[in-house]
């Protein structure tokens, strides 16, 4: 049995209209699937899930972060005959990335492209897939919030992270806050430099000097 993880906000191939999970496209036996341990949860005849994912989330998961980018889907089942091993697409998705020059990419980017987006991963596996699509991919991977940084969230700020609002903003991403449920949208800062840490610790001291 392989297994997958999915962040159902950031991978919308796995999403219906309805709101049901189709697994179709990630290659897997539908009669093997099992979601977080639980079997019988997707319809052999049309691959998608019985119930829409919230129904899942709430009903049998019985977990609110179920899907976030922090607390993943784990998908497993085996694959269908012919369908590329994720080892397969790793080695497909470097392929491509040489081609722009990369050949050492991030280690810890391509573990969260086969846990967060293994749809878009399958894709690049493909023969005729567009080295600037992985090349795109991997970049907006690389803007998103690690998976520590997201654990971190969640058990300081209590904030679930998603996954990318939009492909074409990776700087923003979106969210839950736990405690009263809202769903948030939240832009991510680039890394400061140590003379705008000390511009804001001045700001901070001088706002509380004047109360």
């Amino acid at each position: 049995m392989d297994e997958v993880f999915i962040n159902q906000e950031a991978d919308p191939h796995v999403i219906e209209a309805d709101g049901t999970l189709d697994i179709a496209a990630l290659q897997l036996q539908p009669a093997t699937v099992v979601i977080n341990g639980k079997k019988g949860l997707v319809d052999v005849q049309t691959s998608k899930t019985k119930r829409t994912f919230a129904q899942l989330r709430e009903k049998v998961l019985r977990d609110a972060t179920a899907g976030s980018m922090a607390n993943p889907l784990r998908i497993s089942g085996a694959w269908l005959a012919g369908s590329p091993s994720a080892s397969d697409q790793v080695a497909a998705f470097k392929a491509k990335l040489a081609l722009h020059s990369i050949n050492r990419p991030n280690a810890d980017a391509i573990s969260r492209l086969l846990r967060h987006f293994p749809q878009q991963m399958l894709m690049m596996a493909q023969p005729g897939a567009s080295p600037d699509d992985a090349m795109l991919l991997y970049k907006q991977v690389l803007a998103q919030p690690g998976t520590q940084t997201a654990l971190n969230m969640v058990a300081d700020l209590q904030i679930a992270v998603i996954g990318p609002w939009l492909p074409s903003h990776p700087q923003l991403v979106t969210g839950v806050d736990l405690r009263s449920k809202c769903l948030l949208v939240l832009k991510l800062l680039p890394p400061c430099s140590d003379q705008q840490k000390l511009a804001a610790q001045s700001e901070r001291h001088a706002i509380n000097t004047l109360g």
